[in-house]
Order: C-alpha cells, then structure tokens, then sequence
C-alpha cells in the first residue's frame, strides 16, 4: 500500500490556473485523497490572498489534516493557509513559488518578463502564450506540454482575461515577508533547475527564511513536478515519511 493512500492533500494552483491544469499531476501520484482549489469562485472585485485562502479553508471537509501544496501563485496562498490554520496542517509543500511581489525585487524581475513575452509573441494561443515557457524544450517534444493544455482545455468555463488581472493584481500586493520566518510546520520548498519564471533566488530566500525547510531540485521548468512527476511523487513520499 502506498504511503500517500491515507493522506489527505489541499492544492492551490498557479496564476492562471485551475482544478484541470492540477489533474495531470494529481492523477499520475499513486493514491491519496486530493482536493483541488478551482479560482474561479471567488470575489474577483475584492480578491485578496488572506480571504481567498479563507473562503476555500470554508469549503474542506472537516476533521481532516492537510498536506498543503501550492503552486507558483498557488505558492502565496499555501503559505497563507498556514499562517491562519496551522492546526489543520501536516505540511508544507511550496512549488516553484516566492515570497510573494510585494516589495520584492525577485519576484517579477524586468528580464523575466521580457523572456516570457518574447517567447510567447509568436503564439496565436493566448494560453499557449502564458505556459509555453513554463516547460522545458523537452517536455514540449516529449508530449508532455500538449497534454497538459489537453486537460486545461476540458474546462467548459476556462480561466477569464478578468480572472488573471484580478490574480495578478493580488500577488502584487501580496508578501508573506512578515510572518514566514514564524512557520513552524514540516516544509519543503521545490525549485525547477530550468525555472524561467520564478527565478531560483527567489525560490531559495523563500527556503532560507522558514527554520527547517528542506529544499528539493527537479530537474525541469516551472512545471518541473509534472514534468518528472515520478521524482516529484518520490520526494513527495520521503517527505511524509520524515515528519
């Protein structure tokens, strides 16, 4: 028996994405049970970290304590989660993700930008304009990108124009600068080797600012935990083990 198959997993996604975009990682971990936060049912006018956090604590089922993953934005919102329900985390899992933008000279970097629409301007996709370079050359010859749009393309109401501004917006505004260093929970910060869209420092001032975290590579982009899922679950799987 797996030892994820009692385990009990929350999920926050990425800017842009949704409960789809988290099924092709999700389905490819052995068991466990998963629960994936969909963005879309917020209060956009009003969207902020603290209460989108609270809105979906709202909505777990109860007695439970979670495995708390998030990812890139999704990343902000875990470590929200943790500062306002400690007691219902068993751990920490930060993807590819930050501190937050907010007075954050690593987070949104002009360079960043610039290569992320410069690779993406000759795409007619607006989503394959956000995510191509979120992979690896690799995982775009080897299917492994195409099939990752394939799912979010499942989503009869997909992620709106209005929806990104409204999260863009919010983790400009956002730090958890003030009160990381005060996590004391099991954590494990997850950076892509290839990362071109949270740069590597920014992930490992995030590590280095919480006592005790532990700091796992994967040899991908900033899909690096779809794109050697398999490592990804492995990791996964010593991390439970060792808290």
């Amino acid at each position: 028996m797996s030892v994820l198959q009692d385990e009990s997993f929350v999920w926050f996604p990425g800017w842009g994405g949704n409960s789809y975009g988290l099924l092709p990682i999700v389905e490819r971990l052995s068991s466990g049970m998963h629960y994936l936060i969909d963005p879309k049912s917020s209060d956009l006018e009003n969207l902020n970290i603290t209460d989108w956090v609270k809105e979906a604590f709202s909505k777990l089922p109860s007695g439970r304590k979670w495995h708390v993953m998030g990812f890139s934005m999704g990343g902000l919102l875990a470590q929200e989660f943790a500062k306002l329900f400690s007691s219902h985390v068993k751990s920490l899992h930060l993807l590819c993700t930050n501190t937050g933008a907010k007075d954050n000279p690593m987070a949104l970097r002009p360079e960043t930008l610039t290569r992320w629409f410069s690779t993406a301007k000759e795409l007619s996709d607006p989503l394959e304009r956000i995510l191509r370079v979120c992979f690896t050359e690799e995982s775009i010859q080897n299917g492994t990108y195409d099939q990752y749009i394939s799912y979010l393309r499942q989503d009869e109401n997909p992620v709106s124009p209005k929806i990104t501004r409204a999260q863009h917006l919010t983790v400009l505004q956002y730090s958890s600068r003030d009160f990381i260093k005060s996590i004391i929970l099991p954590t494990f910060v997850y950076v892509g080797k290839h990362d071109q869209v949270v740069p590597r420092e920014a992930s490992l001032e995030l590590y280095n600012s919480i006592d005790g975290a532990r700091l796992i590579e994967l040899d991908g982009g900033h899909f690096c935990i779809l794109e050697k899922v398999k490592d990804f679950e492995n990791y996964l799987i010593q991390a439970i083990q060792s808290i």
